[in-house]
């Protein structure tokens, strides 16, 4: 941002432009680069420290995955069994109603 205050020239006819500078414009992006450093280097530290991870644990959590997939799957079927049975059961309201 420029002053309004005239430019100066100097001995050699450069002319002198002053600008505002400040310490704290810098402040606000150094902060936030600096809290994703230490984001990134908390993020490595847990990646390393799960390496070690034994292979009961993950399989104990890929069973509990897979049964609410098929309980997703089995609910998903007695939906459609419902839709079809209510659709029988309004045919026959119809034809009774004929």
């Amino acid at each position: 941002m420029l002053l309004s205050q005239p430019k100066e020239t100097t001995s050699h006819g450069l002319r002198l432009c002053y600008q505002l500078s400040s310490v704290i414009g810098s402040l606000g992006p150094s902060v936030v680069f600096g809290y994703k450093g230490i984001l990134l280097i908390f993020g490595i530290f847990l990646a390393y420290q799960t390496q070690g991870v034994r292979l009961k644990q993950r399989d104990g959590q890929m069973v509990k995955s897979l049964t609410a997939s098929l309980i997703s799957q089995e609910e998903e079927e007695r939906h459609q069994r419902n839709g079809n049975e209510d659709e029988q059961l309004k045919n026959q309201i119809a034809e009774m109603e004929d």
